[in-house]
């Protein structure tokens, strides 16, 4: 078998997206900024308006908003109008604490700062000295004035503790009103994994909608890409409408995840689920599933899954002590999910019988009454000219007139194998008597290969499994005969998060993270096919994903904000066939491509009946995907009103490389060993086989 065309290609797909975008708006409010927040999917505002007993403003109350979960200070001071307002601030429980010579010092505890929420804090100051305080408790809203937002905010408690099959936080937002996910919840558990892209959100009948992580893009395909750890989230909002303009690139909702934040206190939890088939319920369709009414055993399953997450100060023996500035965040979480794929028990293949691999086509469907006996194989080297006399070679006179046409041969017929070689009984040199025997003197060698009559240079033994069941179909006994020892799907996912957060001053605050994920998928894990799966289904993805975040805030002046975001993620994708960069010339082809381009090319066959299974082209695909995000944003009050400047950058770049050639998969039918070739009458049933044409070195064509 030679390849004809040995010309290499490699499908190379680019894009590269510039997006560049200047915003300026200009609120006129009362008593609060409405756009404060800079990154507008993270970071939030608290403001208000200072007054004394009779209601007149008071002009240069000394606010600080402190965090209550790192203590971290963002001060502000009440302007001309009475209006004090804190920007940039990362979501949280924060008290507001204001003092003024001549009143009352007071403080609102428990105030909760909600993603991209502006929060009102009005104080009412009486007479006094600056000696006493006034402590009150903030009331929880759960109607959000501050934005026209509609959203809802899934607090780090409902995170961790409510039941989630597979434990993917994005997917708690088809709980919220509005959404809904493609992945019903039955399916959730096979597919919550990134490699699925499950959580694509439909939000108002539009199904694209942003997803995003610390207030940088977090998109793989049409859903999530890095799934961060139960355990890292402080909360997950989804906003189904009316969202900033920063967060409105997709036409559907906006999934907000926020990381946690250190805490001043050493903390520490973990978890561990359990989903293996003792613990799983069986379907319904299996226990309703069986023609005789009897319940179906459990599909195997194996899921489990391991988390941590510690949070606290950053103290580093002899170097660094605690100094209530730096705080940090780690979270690991590991899964691992094996599943039968297919119909459990029931998904066979059709491989070449032991007699078939050594040339031997008897077993083939028998028919009585034939001239030659059951499908004949017949030789497509001894074909029968045009105007050729019916007794043109000797083997002609033994044919019988039958099917219409006279004795002896007539143009287009062949002469079977059993006919040219004297095949029987009577000669046990050839196939130990039987009939419908190709000598091995006549294989091809790189169809022999791809029949399994003979192992590939350096390969331990044959491509294709052995037969380990009995054809339901006598006439056709490779039909069906193999049963996969271990026909399922296994997955490892491993997801690293970490985050720091540092105050420089109370004027300065800087915070980093990293999420890392690693998912080795192997569908089908096992076929069974010898000597590293090659030919068969076997496909392992491997896929990453990594994203990093810086975000800084700056307080220039109590009127002047200056926010800094950086993000990016980088994401690789390689699916492994068997065969992938494998020589073709191992297996009897012959020519040269590059070591890049080199697959095993795949084979199909068709049969007297059901076909053979196909081996499977050996292309596999590389694919990287790069996105870098800055954006600054400047936030100025002027009086009551508020001006915010923002500046975004956008850079996107996919590349895709897939491993190919020209060989494609080749197909191979019975049009050269049946008895006829083109002649609208035959004598016999004899109809040919695929796999005897391939063994043959003839090849009907490929896949290109």
């Amino acid at each position: 078998m030679d390849a004809m065309n040995r010309t290499a290609r490699a499908i190379r797909k680019s894009f590269q997206g510039l997006a560049f975008g200047l915003i300026i708006t200009l609120i006129s409010t009362l008593a609060f900024d409405s756009m404060a927040n800079g990154q507008s999917v993270i970071t939030g505002s608290i403001s208000g308006t200072v007054v004394d007993s009779s209601g007149a403003v008071v002009v240069g109350a000394q606010v600080q908003i402190i965090n209550e979960t790192t203590h971290f200070v963002t001060p502000a001071t009440s302007n001309g109008a009475g209006l004090y307002t804190g920007r940039f601030l990362q979501p949280g429980f924060y008290d507001v604490k204001i003092a003024v010579t001549g009143f009352d010092p007071k403080e609102e505890t428990g105030v909760e700062l909600l993603p991209s929420a502006i929060k009102e804090v009005d104080f009412k100051l009486s007479p006094g000295s600056v000696s006493a305080t006034v402590q009150v408790t903030a009331n929880q809203e759960m109607l959000q004035t501050g934005t026209a937002n509609v959203e809802t905010v899934i607090m780090s408690e409902i995170i961790e503790n409510t039941p989630n099959i597979g434990d993917n936080p994005y997917l708690l937002f088809t709980r919220v009103p509005g959404g809904y996910s493609n992945q019903t919840q039955g399916s959730e558990m096979a597919t919550w994994l990134p490699i699925s892209n499950a959580a694509s959100g439909t939000f108002n009948g539009f199904g694209r909608s942003e997803v995003s992580i610390d207030g940088t893009s977090n998109l793989g395909g049409a859903g999530a890409g890095f799934n961060p750890p139960v355990g890292s989230l402080q909360e997950l909002t989804v906003s189904s409408s009316s969202y900033d303009a920063q967060e409105g690139r997709g036409n559907g909702g906006a999934i907000a995840a926020v990381i946690k934040s250190g805490t001043q206190q050493l903390h520490a939890q973990a978890y561990m689920v359990n989903g293996n088939t003792e613990f799983n319920a069986n379907s319904w369709q299996r226990n309703h599933g069986s023609p005789t009414g009897t319940p179906l055993p459990r599909s195997p399953v194996n899921f489990t899954q391991q988390g941590f997450s510690v949070t606290g100060p950053v103290q580093i023996p002899f170097l660094m002590h605690s100094n209530h500035r730096t705080f940090f965040m780690v979270a690991y979480e590991h899964s691992y999910d094996y599943r039968v794929g297919g119909n459990f028990g029931s998904t066979f293949f059709s491989v070449p019988t032991v007699k078939e691999r050594n040339g031997d086509f008897s077993e083939l469907g028998a028919a009585g009454g034939t001239a030659n006996g059951g499908n004949a194989i017949f030789d497509p080297t001894t074909t029968v000219p045009q105007g050729a006399p019916s007794n043109y070679a000797s083997w002609c006179t033994g044919n019988p007139a039958a099917n219409g046409q006279p004795a002896g041969c007539f143009p287009g017929e062949r002469e079977s194998f059993t006919q040219e070689y004297n095949e029987g009984p009577n000669n046990t040199s050839l196939c130990n008597g039987d009939t419908n025997c190709i000598p091995q003197s006549r294989w091809n060698p790189a169809g022999a290969i791809f029949t399994g009559a003979a192992a590939p240079a350096g390969y331990k033994q044959s491509i294709w499994p052995l037969p380990n069941a009995t054809s339901p179909t006598p006439a056709t006994p490779y039909n069906s005969n193999y049963l996969p020892l271990d026909y399922g799907t296994a997955i490892h996912y491993h997801a690293l998060t970490a985050r720091v957060d540092h105050e420089f001053n109370d004027n300065n605050k800087m915070h980093v993270s990293f999420n890392r994920a690693a998912v080795n998928n192997v569908a089908n894990a096992y076929a069974g096919y010898p000597d590293d799966e090659i030919g068969s289904a076997w496909v392992p993805q491997l896929q990453a994903w990594s994203v990093g975040i810086i975000d800084y805030s700056r307080i220039i002046t109590p009127t002047e904000v200056l926010n800094l975001h950086l993000g990016g993620s980088y994401h690789p994708f390689h699916l492994i066939r068997g065969g992938m960069f494998t020589n073709p010339t191992s297996f009897g082809i012959t020519g040269s491509l590059p070591g890049d381009l080199q697959n095993f090319p795949g084979m199909s066959f068709s049969g007297n009946g059901p076909g053979y299974t196909t081996l499977q082209n050996g292309v596999g695909q590389n694919n990287f995907t790069s996105y870098i995000e800055g954006t600054a944003m400047f936030s100025k009050a002027l009086a009551r009103h508020n001006l915010k400047v923002g500046v975004q950058l956008l850079h996107n770049v996919s590349d895709g490389t897939g491993n190919t050639s020209t060989l494609g998969t080749f197909s191979s039918t019975n049009q050269f060993t049946q008895e006829n070739a083109g002649a609208t009458a035959s004598k016999t049933t004899g109809f040919g086989d695929g796999l005897a044409s391939a063994l043959l070195g003839y090849p009907a064509g490929n896949g290109n």
